[in-house]
């Protein structure tokens, strides 16, 4: 239960710096290269084909996953025991930005083409710790979960 609300927080924590990155990407809208540090990346592309432009500030579906992973690390910090629930959600939230990176380097984009291998030296550690290690985490905690239950407990055991 402990190690489940420590994964709570540290969603809590991710959350609030996605939020916090995304309110300083649009107090300075000049400041273009922090689109590298953006943990939902892959969002971006989302919104850029459903707009048909690129957005010069964070739209809807990423500002709304920053303040869904908020209210679910509060939820999980608070006790909340179902990380599975947590794991789709993550999940669904990194699947566009793996796509993105597969794109790149599938069509080994140069910088003339646009995002290049070279540039996936940021993003992806942001991925990995926004995304990746509270999902090996949360299926950590499943798992002990599942050991857990499937002890049988024989009559007489007071121990």
């Amino acid at each position: 239960m402990k190690s489940q609300r420590l994964l709570g927080v540290y969603v809590l924590v991710m959350g609030l710096l996605q939020l916090s990155l995304y309110c300083y990407m649009v107090a300075r809208p000049a400041v273009s290269w922090l689109f590298y540090f953006d943990p939902r990346i892959g969002l971006f592309l989302v919104e850029t084909a459903i707009s048909g432009h690129e957005p010069t500030s964070p739209g809807l579906i990423r500002w709304t996953s920053a303040v869904v992973l908020i209210f679910v690390g509060v939820l999980m910090g608070r006790g909340f025991r179902r990380p599975v629930t947590y794991a789709v959600l993550e999940f669904v939230l990194a699947a566009p930005s793996v796509f993105f990176f597969l794109m790149v380097l599938w069509a080994n984009l140069g910088p003339s083409h646009g995002f290049s291998i070279g540039e996936l030296i940021v993003p992806v550690p942001i991925l990995a710790l926004f995304s990746g290690v509270p999902l090996l985490w949360a299926f950590r905690l499943r798992r002990q979960e599942t050991v857990l239950t499937s002890i049988p407990i024989q009559a007489g055991d007071s121990g």
